[in-house]
């Protein structure tokens, strides 16, 4: 039987619609642990308000480098709150990969892993300052620096974050709109350079419920996701079917089979 389709059309709605819904329903398992819909909620709203206050608004790019983790559902759901663009990056990027994606974005703002996977993205990002189409120190926002690194030239996402008052009610269209852009996702690069492609808020929605539609989904069901959220499967199609139906999204950063099961059965 057809579940009834959110009445949302922008992701930050449609998580605060579920939130209405059933407050406590699981929205997320990962390695950080587990979410509600309303701790999504409650989490983006935090993060949305460090975000303006460092000046992101309507219309602007928002980067991310990290890995599938709830930090990145904050900071996606964060931005839209805004009616900021959500722009994922590959965490495969080398130096001049980053580069290249860098220079094109033209971010507002970034949220990036000091590392993951083997790349020091503290590193590159120290390495591009100043010779790019890229944020200023205080606009690179910084996860997981190791705990014998006392000094970054970067902000640390935590600390941001955690001073930061929840976004307040913004005046009428300031905030996100259902025909806004919602990511932009860079294709692989594979023939040419990466191209970015802009993905609309209501049509991820819309292609999000009918994925799950076609899948059966129940808001009991849990979707095992180990691709990375940077690639349309992960962010595109796998997080609005599974949210659009009030169902839990279970990440991994890798896959791993023993750590699938534990994963899936927290």
């Amino acid at each position: 039987m057809m579940a009834t389709a959110p009445f949302s059309r922008t992701l930050i709605d449609l998580v605060r619609e579920q939130a209405a819904r059933a407050p406590d329903a699981c929205a997320l398992v990962c390695l950080q642990g587990r979410f509600s819909y309303s701790d999504l909620a409650e989490r983006a709203a935090r993060v949305a308000g460090a975000m303006h206050r460092s000046g992101v608004r309507r219309g602007d790019y928002v980067g991310l480098l990290l890995s599938n983790r709830v930090e990145w559902l904050d900071a996606c759901l964060g931005a839209g709150a805004l009616g900021a663009v959500t722009v994922p990056l590959s965490t495969w990027s080398t130096r001049s990969e980053l580069a290249v994606l860098l220079q094109d974005a033209g971010l507002a703002l970034l949220v990036s892993s000091a590392g993951f996977g083997g790349r020091d993205f503290e590193a590159d990002l120290v390495a591009l300052q100043g010779t790019l189409n890229m944020p200023s120190p205080d606009r690179i926002w910084l996860l997981d620096c190791p705990a014998d690194r006392t000094a970054t030239v970067f902000a640390r996402y935590d600390d941001v974050v955690a001073s930061a008052d929840p976004l307040p009610a913004l005046p009428p269209g300031e905030g996100p709109c259902a025909g806004d852009d919602a990511l932009v996702l860079y294709t692989s690069g594979s023939t040419s350079a990466p191209k970015a492609v802009p993905l609309r808020q209501f049509a991820i929605i819309e292609n999000g419920f009918n994925i799950g539609e076609r899948q059966g989904l129940t808001s009991q069901d849990r979707v095992l996701l180990a691709s990375p959220l940077f690639w349309a499967f992960g962010g595109a199609n796998a997080l609005p079917a599974t949210f659009s139906h009030g169902a839990t999204l279970v990440l991994m950063e890798k896959f791993d089979a023993a750590l699938a099961l534990t994963t899936i059965e927290a």
